[in-house]
């Protein structure tokens, strides 16, 4: 449609639409004085739906709006053309009103074709974006042992970062340790680094400094290997097309009998055994078929499944109900009690047992240590966040 009115918006401009009154309305008039027109088969057969009426009507109908339009206008172009010279031919007239209506419908159809063609293309620009996408530079060759990490200790040594195409610098001189098996809640106002420090854990951007994951640089391991040890709950749950099987388990790597237990232990099991299917229940593109508590609660069972010694909640809770929220602050400390655990927080009651505090403010660590020693400083950014939330 709109294709369409493009190339009639220069004829409409033109000096005979603009003086329409001027060449339509007495050309109407005449047309309907002339008897051996009015009476001829072709004009009785287009006369209700593109002669008379299109001329008549075509000063209050916009032709860069409606399709319609375009086949008044042509009728009337016709129509002008046929008595244009000093004598007047019927015959001329019918041929162009009948051309004239083949030729909208010509366009309704290329305008159609068009829609359909762009709609489209729009999966080859995909395939072609994707095709051309620069392929992540991955220098890592150390491969470490196939129990690494066995212990779960972080170290971060003056760590600085900055975002791609960008001069902000979003991590200063970073430096804090992680014991093994500690659980660290990480909280911050927006923009602090909280998400940042993730990051750099994943090498996810190129940054200065270093990070120890049980005494191994992460710059050296590939990062298929790195990303592999490290389990994240990320804040959007992220489902694929296929079936539950295959969202829990893509590579195949455990039994039925582990599925159904990690299923379990996060209290999803009636559910799914409820389905007729089970198992091999279809879920939809980006689960749309459960809810995002339950899309929470699989990504869940991913880590569990995956037993790594470091698990990333990325704000896991900030879009789940209270309910759920309690069923997976109660797994992190059932099955994760050995594994280190960093939390960034959404709501400080779901840290506040956490082993220490990282307070981030401006890409710096402003505080870290104990919940119970950090509320003592009531200058201190963590005292001000636990007196603001408590008065909400």
């Amino acid at each position: 449609m709109f294709a369409c009115a493009r190339l009639i918006a220069p004829a409409a401009r033109s000096a005979l639409i603009s003086n329409s009154k001027v060449y339509l309305w007495p050309l109407s008039t005449a047309l309907s004085q002339n008897p051996s027109l009015v009476q001829s088969p072709v004009v009785q057969q287009h006369k209700q739906a593109t002669l008379l009426p299109a001329v008549r009507s075509f000063q209050t109908t916009p032709v860069s709006r409606d399709i319609d339009s375009a086949d008044k206008f042509i009728g009337a172009g016709a129509a002008t053309v046929g008595v244009a010279g000093s004598e007047m031919w019927v015959g001329y007239i019918g041929l162009a009103i009948t051309q004239s209506t083949s030729l909208v419908g010509l366009i309704q159809y290329g305008t159609k074709t068009w829609s359909e063609l762009d709609s489209q293309m729009t999966s080859v620009e995909r395939v072609v974006e994707y095709a051309e996408l620069e392929p992540e530079k991955d220098d890592g060759t150390t491969v470490p042992s196939d129990l690494w990490p066995n212990n779960g200790r972080i170290l971060f040594d003056d760590v600085t970062m900055k975002y791609p195409l960008s001069n902000t610098t979003v991590l200063k001189s970073v430096t804090f340790n992680i014991n093994p098996g500690e659980k660290i809640g990480i909280v911050g106002r927006t923009g602090a680094g909280k998400s940042s420090l993730i990051s750099v854990l994943f090498r996810l951007f190129h940054f200065d400094g270093t990070v120890l994951i049980d005494g191994a640089d992460t710059k050296t391991l590939p990062l298929s290997i790195l990303r592999s040890k490290i389990a994240i709950i990320p804040q959007d749950p992220v489902l694929f097309l296929g079936s539950l099987r295959q969202n829990l388990d893509p590579f195949e790597q455990f039994s039925d009998s582990q599925l159904w237990s990690s299923l379990e232990e996060v209290e999803l099991k009636e559910m799914v055994t409820n389905w007729a299917q089970g198992l091999e229940t279809t879920i939809l593109e980006g689960g749309a078929n459960v809810s995002v508590g339950q899309r929470q609660l699989l990504c869940l069972v991913r880590a569990i499944l995956r037993n790594s010694k470091i698990i990333v909640l990325d704000e896991a809770t900030a879009n789940v109900d209270l309910k759920t929220d309690e069923v997976i602050q109660k797994v992190v400390r059932r099955k994760f009690r050995n594994c280190t655990v960093l939390t960034i927080a959404h709501r400080l009651n779901t840290i506040m047992d956490s082993d220490k505090i990282l307070v981030m403010d401006a890409g710096t660590v402003a505080e870290f240590g104990p919940p119970a020693q950090l509320l003592k400083n009531e200058n201190g950014l963590f005292y001000g966040f636990v007196q603001t939330s408590g008065k909400k």
